[in-house]
């Protein structure tokens, strides 16, 4: 995921990232946050909402928990297409 971000930081302004359950790592959530990118990446299903160094992850996953995944998808435009 880093790379691609990057990447895509050198052309526009990246301000969040939607990703799946692929993309659901500590990694990541740390990575986003710390570049100033929201990270709004669906979490596995039995994800832990410990911390374990990543304070991002354990909001996100408290989030979509108490939401729910449609509640959830609607709140962050997830799985929407931009037309």
């Amino acid at each position: 995921m880093r790379r691609l971000v990057r990447g895509a930081m050198k052309s526009v302004n990246v301000r969040r990232v939607l990703a799946d359950g692929a993309y659901d790592s500590r990694e990541n959530f740390n990575f986003l946050s710390q570049s100033g990118i929201k990270p709004v990446i669906r979490v596995r299903i039995n994800s832990v909402a410990r911390s374990m160094g990543c304070p991002y992850r354990r909001d996100a996953v408290l989030e979509q928990r108490a939401l729910g995944p449609r509640a959830w998808s609607k709140v962050h435009r997830f799985g929407f297409s931009g037309c």
